[in-house]
């Protein structure tokens, strides 16, 4: 998956979507 078409970069959002998705997996991305 690519950030393309929402200003080339994560956005907040996205990045909270990506923070669940590590938790979940166990890892901690959100330092």
């Amino acid at each position: 998956q690519r950030w393309e078409g929402k200003g080339a970069k994560p956005t907040r959002h996205a990045r909270r979507q990506l923070a669940r998705l590590f938790k979940e997996a166990g890892i901690d991305g959100d330092d």
